[in-house]
């Protein structure tokens, strides 16, 4: 089993070494939301289709839809850009994150004005 010095920094990595590497999915460690995340279309050959998936509990309400899709298009999207880890958290289909996704749509749903209408 192999050791890890905790005390050492963990290295990022980008969109484009994530799918090189075959990790699926990935976050940003200056999102706020802990289940927020990206998933790539991994393809043969160490790349990814040109669509990534952000998952996020707050996207229901908000967009209407969880995941919202987005081209990977530079320079819109720096798929070179050393600011991801590898996700690990709970998955949309899981219990956990369909809870959170409850939780978060009755808090917003609590503070927004039941004659509010949007802009």
């Amino acid at each position: 089993m192999e050791t890890i010095d905790v005390r050492k920094p963990v290295p990022l990595f980008s969109i484009r070494e994530a799918a090189a590497r075959g990790i699926e999915r990935v976050y940003s460690p200056i999102w706020v939301g802990t289940m927020d995340h990206v998933k790539l279309d991994l393809v043969e050959g160490g790349t990814f289709g040109p669509w990534l998936h952000l998952y996020s509990p707050c996207n229901l309400i908000i967009n209407g839809r969880d995941p919202v899709d987005f081209l990977a298009m530079p320079p819109l999207i720096d798929i070179d850009s050393k600011c991801l880890y590898a996700y690990c958290g709970p998955l949309p289909d899981s219990d956990e994150y369909r809870a959170e996704v409850e939780g978060r749509t009755m808090m917003i749903e609590a503070a927004t004005p039941s004659d509010a209408t949007p802009p």
